[in-house]
């Protein structure tokens, strides 16, 4: 590979990673202005993926961290349905996206997984627990 195409490859990395960047910041901004006290300027919010329903519709899911106190920590899934609704999870650890589904680092038999295929759960098992889906808008 030449110089030129490799040049071209970087810009065009860092191009994108800054749209990526910019689009995370605002949605964490859209965040903290529907519910302050839920959501906070210092939170870090990490763009998980997109995830499609078998409806055809696109989802974008987040990752919230939100650090408090005595190295407390609370973790939220965020999910941009639409443009329009905002769901989330409070969930104990970070999951990765394959496939369609959330996948936590527990025990399949106390629930390691959610499942996005038909429509957002509005109850799923997770490490032993029932965890609500909550609309914030």
């Amino acid at each position: 590979m030449n110089r030129k195409t490799l040049s071209f490859f970087i810009f065009f990395f860092i191009m994108i990673l800054g749209i990526s960047c910019q689009t995370t910041n605002l949605r964490k901004k859209e965040l903290i202005e529907l519910n302050p006290s839920f959501f906070h300027e210092k939170d870090t919010l990490t763009y998980l993926g997109k995830a499609m329903l078998s409806s055809g519709e696109n989802i974008e899911i987040y990752f919230n961290e939100y650090s408090f106190g005595n190295n407390r920590k609370t973790y939220r899934i965020i999910i941009f349905e639409n443009n329009d609704s905002i769901f989330c999870y409070k969930v104990e650890d970070k999951p990765y996206l394959k496939e369609n589904t959330l996948f936590f680092p527990y025990e399949e038999t106390i629930g390691s997984k959610i499942v996005l295929r038909d429509a957002l759960p509005k109850k799923v098992y997770l490490n032993g627990e029932l965890i609500l889906l909550v609309k914030i808008k």
